[in-house]
């Protein structure tokens, strides 16, 4: 067999695991007759709930067509993920619109649904970790003398994220349940600190999870992170309410807000 038809084969593999994994779990929330799938999502517990709506077959099936690579995976994935996410810190949608148009784009999302905010926390962790990857291609391709191959998008590193650390996706739910099915997930009951470059998962009412950030360093008593489509602080004023900041928090932890974490490495 060779190397093309493995790399077909693997990919094929993810999509169908995902789906599978997903669907297993997932109680029925698909519009009748639409494929449509909607999903609430909230940065902060006082900030507004935002909706998400998609097809997951689309997604999952459309981010995973372009052919796996199967790039070695960089030996400080998660340190080199919560660098990339402070690049985007202080960016939000009511200042750099474009800038969060991108990062939606990555799943052929819009910025806004029925005039309302699409919100992006999955998708922004997504994408930075999407980026890593590039990055750490084209500095590999820049020391062999080589040039990076200028048809590869953020795309072609979807396969690899899900592969070794978590699934890319626009939904925490999804990459919640997909944790689980692969042994990722650690409850926040199982773990006093968790390691840098994990992802937190938050559900602030109980229940299925709204929101997800990238653990940046952890303490006795709280959790530093960096979150997409969250509040500057606790402390928010109306116009950050409209938003949808980019920004590092300081959660406190251990916290009946947080569900646990993703391990990333």
């Amino acid at each position: 067999m060779n190397n093309r038809m493995v790399s077909k084969h693997r990919r094929n593999f993810f999509v169908t695991f995902g789906l599978a994994a997903i669907g297993a779990v997932l109680p029925s929330s698909v519009y009748p007759n639409s494929g449509l799938t909607r999903e609430g999502q909230q940065g902060d517990p006082d900030l507004p709930r935002e909706f998400l709506e998609f097809d997951r077959e689309t997604i999952m099936g459309e981010s995973y067509s372009t052919r796996g690579l199967f790039e070695a995976t960089p030996p400080n994935f998660g340190s080199l993920l919560v660098s990339e996410a402070q690049l985007w810190e202080g960016r939000n949608r009511r200042d750099n619109p474009d800038s969060i148009a991108a990062l939606l784009n990555l799943f052929d999302l819009p910025p806004a649904l029925n005039s309302r905010p699409v919100p992006f926390c999955a998708v922004g962790v997504s994408y930075v970790a999407a980026m890593v990857y590039a990055k750490a291609v084209a500095l590999r391709a820049s020391k062999d003398g080589t040039k990076a191959d200028p048809s590869k998008t953020l795309h072609n590193y979807l396969a690899e994220l899900e592969h070794s650390h978590f699934l890319p996706t626009p939904s925490v739910n999804d990459m919640f349940l997909v944790a689980q099915g692969k042994h990722r997930w650690v409850s926040s009951a199982d773990v006093p600190r968790p390691k840098a470059g994990w992802l937190v998962v938050y559900s602030w009412k109980g229940g299925a999870p709204d929101h997800v950030g990238i653990v940046k360093s952890a303490g006795a008593d709280s959790i530093e992170t960096i979150e997409f489509n969250t509040s500057p602080s606790h402390k928010t004023t109306a116009a950050e309410r409209e938003g949808g900041y980019v920004a590092s928090r300081t959660r406190a932890y251990p916290s009946k807000f947080v569900k646990g974490f993703i391990r990333t490495t």
